[in-house]
Protein backbone atom coordinates (compact mmCIF):
# COMPACT_ATOMS: atom_id res chain seq x y z
CA UNK A 1 0.00 0.00 0.00
CA UNK A 2 2.71 2.54 0.93
CA UNK A 3 4.53 1.79 -2.54
CA UNK A 4 1.11 2.32 -4.43
CA UNK A 5 0.84 6.03 -2.84
CA UNK A 6 4.35 7.04 -3.44
CA UNK A 7 3.92 5.98 -7.15
CA UNK A 8 0.83 8.00 -6.84
CA UNK A 9 2.99 10.81 -5.03
CA UNK A 10 5.75 11.11 -7.72
CA UNK A 11 3.74 13.17 -10.61
CA UNK A 12 2.29 15.56 -7.69
CA UNK A 13 5.93 16.19 -6.33
CA UNK A 14 7.75 16.34 -9.34
CA UNK A 15 4.98 19.22 -10.57
CA UNK A 16 5.76 21.08 -6.92
CA UNK A 17 9.51 21.13 -7.16
CA UNK A 18 9.40 22.46 -10.94
CA UNK A 19 7.16 24.95 -9.75
CA UNK A 20 9.33 25.73 -7.11
CA UNK A 21 12.08 26.21 -9.57
CA UNK A 22 9.97 28.38 -11.85
CA UNK A 23 9.16 31.07 -9.43
CA UNK A 24 12.78 30.91 -7.95
CA UNK A 25 14.16 31.78 -11.25
CA UNK A 26 11.34 34.01 -12.20
CA UNK A 27 12.25 35.84 -9.29
CA UNK A 28 15.52 36.35 -9.53
CA UNK A 29 15.70 37.40 -13.49
CA UNK A 30 12.70 40.00 -12.08
CA UNK A 31 15.21 41.31 -9.60
CA UNK A 32 17.80 42.20 -12.39
CA UNK A 33 14.85 43.22 -14.64
CA UNK A 34 15.77 47.19 -15.56
CA UNK A 35 12.92 49.19 -13.87
CA UNK A 36 13.03 52.61 -15.96
CA UNK A 37 14.17 54.04 -19.80
CA UNK A 38 16.35 57.00 -20.08
CA UNK A 39 13.15 58.26 -20.72
CA UNK A 40 12.50 58.54 -16.97
CA UNK A 41 14.56 60.69 -15.43
CA UNK A 42 17.63 58.32 -15.03
CA UNK A 43 20.28 61.49 -14.28
CA UNK A 44 20.61 64.87 -13.05
CA UNK A 45 21.51 67.80 -13.95
CA UNK A 46 24.83 68.43 -12.15
CA UNK A 47 25.91 65.36 -13.07
CA UNK A 48 25.17 65.51 -16.91
CA UNK A 49 27.42 69.20 -16.29
CA UNK A 50 30.46 67.34 -14.36
CA UNK A 51 29.70 65.05 -17.50
CA UNK A 52 30.08 67.68 -20.22
CA UNK A 53 33.70 68.94 -18.51
CA UNK A 54 35.02 65.44 -18.44
CA UNK A 55 33.87 65.22 -22.40
CA UNK A 56 35.04 68.10 -23.51
CA UNK A 57 38.57 67.05 -21.68
CA UNK A 58 38.55 62.93 -22.39
CA UNK A 59 35.97 62.14 -25.69
CA UNK A 60 36.25 65.24 -27.57
CA UNK A 61 39.45 64.59 -29.36
CA UNK A 62 37.70 61.88 -30.92
CA UNK A 63 33.93 62.48 -30.78
CA UNK A 64 34.18 65.70 -31.76
CA UNK A 65 33.12 68.66 -29.54
CA UNK A 66 29.40 68.54 -30.98
CA UNK A 67 29.32 64.41 -30.21
CA UNK A 68 28.88 64.03 -34.09
CA UNK A 69 32.12 61.35 -34.51
CA UNK A 70 35.14 61.92 -36.68
CA UNK A 71 38.07 60.25 -38.04
CA UNK A 72 41.26 60.22 -36.06
CA UNK A 73 44.09 58.39 -37.27
CA UNK A 74 42.26 56.70 -40.26
CA UNK A 75 39.92 55.32 -37.29
CA UNK A 76 36.22 56.39 -37.16
CA UNK A 77 34.69 57.45 -33.57
CA UNK A 78 30.62 56.99 -33.97
CA UNK A 79 28.64 59.88 -33.52
CA UNK A 80 27.05 59.82 -29.36
CA UNK A 81 24.44 61.94 -30.43
CA UNK A 82 21.01 60.97 -32.52
CA UNK A 83 19.47 58.11 -34.18
CA UNK A 84 22.74 56.13 -35.08
CA UNK A 85 23.83 56.80 -30.78
CA UNK A 86 20.42 55.51 -30.12
CA UNK A 87 19.86 52.80 -31.95
CA UNK A 88 23.40 51.17 -31.62
CA UNK A 89 22.81 51.48 -27.69
CA UNK A 90 19.38 50.60 -27.19
CA UNK A 91 19.93 48.16 -24.47
CA UNK A 92 20.83 48.71 -21.20
CA UNK A 93 23.10 51.41 -19.76
CA UNK A 94 25.27 48.60 -18.52
CA UNK A 95 26.42 47.88 -22.02
CA UNK A 96 27.53 51.58 -22.56
CA UNK A 97 29.19 51.85 -19.43
CA UNK A 98 31.18 48.54 -20.16
CA UNK A 99 32.55 50.40 -23.52
CA UNK A 100 33.50 53.53 -21.99
CA UNK A 101 34.78 52.27 -18.72
CA UNK A 102 36.90 49.23 -20.70
CA UNK A 103 37.49 50.62 -23.55
CA UNK A 104 37.86 54.97 -23.58
CA UNK A 105 39.50 56.70 -24.67
CA UNK A 106 41.41 55.25 -27.36
CA UNK A 107 45.29 54.36 -26.19
CA UNK A 108 44.43 54.88 -22.60
CA UNK A 109 41.61 52.49 -21.57
CA UNK A 110 40.92 52.42 -17.84
CA UNK A 111 42.14 55.49 -16.63
CA UNK A 112 38.28 56.51 -16.88
CA UNK A 113 36.80 55.94 -13.14
CA UNK A 114 33.31 54.52 -12.09
CA UNK A 115 32.28 58.09 -11.35
CA UNK A 116 33.43 59.55 -14.77
CA UNK A 117 31.57 56.73 -16.93
CA UNK A 118 28.51 57.80 -14.97
CA UNK A 119 28.65 61.57 -15.54
CA UNK A 120 29.92 61.29 -18.86
CA UNK A 121 27.04 59.07 -20.01
CA UNK A 122 25.11 61.96 -17.89
CA UNK A 123 26.01 64.10 -20.46
CA UNK A 124 25.50 61.52 -23.34
CA UNK A 125 21.92 61.22 -22.45
CA UNK A 126 21.66 64.92 -22.00
CA UNK A 127 22.80 65.59 -25.49
CA UNK A 128 20.16 62.93 -26.64
CA UNK A 129 17.35 64.78 -25.15
CA UNK A 130 16.37 62.49 -22.08
CA UNK A 131 15.29 64.55 -19.51
CA UNK A 132 16.75 64.95 -16.58
CA UNK A 133 15.52 63.70 -13.40
CA UNK A 134 16.56 63.62 -9.41
CA UNK A 135 18.94 60.48 -8.89
CA UNK A 136 22.42 60.03 -10.37
CA UNK A 137 23.00 57.20 -12.71
CA UNK A 138 24.72 55.00 -10.31
CA UNK A 139 28.81 54.36 -10.59
CA UNK A 140 28.46 50.64 -11.37
CA UNK A 141 28.00 48.64 -14.28
CA UNK A 142 25.90 45.96 -12.61
CA UNK A 143 23.54 48.63 -11.33
CA UNK A 144 23.19 50.37 -14.66
CA UNK A 145 22.03 47.42 -15.96
CA UNK A 146 18.29 48.81 -14.23
CA UNK A 147 18.32 51.28 -17.05
CA UNK A 148 17.22 50.73 -20.22
CA UNK A 149 17.90 52.74 -23.57
CA UNK A 150 15.36 53.21 -25.57
CA UNK A 151 13.56 55.39 -28.14
CA UNK A 152 12.07 58.52 -27.31
CA UNK A 153 8.21 57.64 -26.79
CA UNK A 154 5.47 58.97 -28.72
Amino acid sequence: MTRRRLAHAWPYATAWALASWVVTAASSLQAQAPTKTIWDGAYTKEQAERGKHLYAEVCARCHGANLIGGEVAGEVAPDLKGVYFMLRWSDTLSRLFVKIEDTMPKGEAGTITSEETADIIAYLLQSNDAPAGTSEIPPNREQARTIVITRKPN
